[in-house]
């Protein structure tokens, strides 16, 4: 009897069973180093606005009328700033990228990391643009970009991963301006073209677009 209990013991009860290990990868589609180097990207980009504050800061108001004369309105301004300071991210991304792509840790090819880097730098310049603008002032522009930035990376998963954050953080996420950046990043590291991503930067970039030429308009 002890036998056959220790057989039938054996088939409906078989202690493996009860301890199995899963892999969670909490940096997605990314292992943790790509993860922190990219979220460590998108931040340079965004703060590497700072040392050129004073062209961010909104014109004077004789300079928006001899551009008014000669023919460009709110919407001409908000994105002639947005293209410039793009330009200008684009001059410090392409090195990072260079490098990291001769040392073998970009697996995009030659036109999906160029798409993807003007896509960033125009979308980062565009969320740049508009806070600056909202600020008004030199010492403002730069402690809101500073804080603006910070925080919303932060609540983005960009300092901690999100599965490490609470479900209501993490449902916010993908519509802050970190994650859509970090996202299109990831495409350039992954090689693979989302077409998610690059909506998003777009959509990111015309939304930062509008909302600036929206208060120039204002303030006009």
């Amino acid at each position: 009897e002890a036998a056959l209990n220790k057989i039938f013991m054996s088939y409906s009860l078989p202690r493996a069973d009860y301890f199995r290990h899963y892999q969670v990868n909490a940096a997605g589609d990314v292992d943790l180093v790509h993860f922190f180097g990219i979220s460590g990207f998108v931040l340079f980009v965004l703060l590497s606005a700072i040392p050129v504050s004073g062209y961010l800061i909104p014109w004077n108001t004789g300079m928006k009328r001899k551009l008014k004369l000669a023919g460009v309105g709110c919407t001409g301004m908000a994105f002639g700033r947005i293209l410039g300071l793009g330009a200008l991210f684009l001059t410090a991304v392409v090195p990072i990228g260079v490098v990291f792509a001769l040392n073998g840790q970009i697996q995009a090819d030659v036109w999906v990391l160029a798409g993807t880097a003007v896509l960033i730098c125009l979308s980062a310049a565009a969320l740049v643009v508009f806070l600056y603008q909202a600020a008004g002032t030199l010492l403002g522009g730069t402690m809101l970009l500073f804080f603006a930035v910070s925080g919303q990376h932060f609540l983005a998963g960009g300092f901690l991963p999100l599965v490490f954050l609470p479900p209501a953080l993490q449902k916010l996420a993908p519509v802050l301006p970190s994650t859509i950046l970090m996202d299109g990043a990831k495409m350039a590291v992954t090689g693979v073209w989302s077409m998610d991503a690059v909506w998003k930067l777009a959509v990111m970039a015309a939304v930062g677009l509008a909302l600036t030429a929206a208060m120039e308009v204002r303030e006009g």
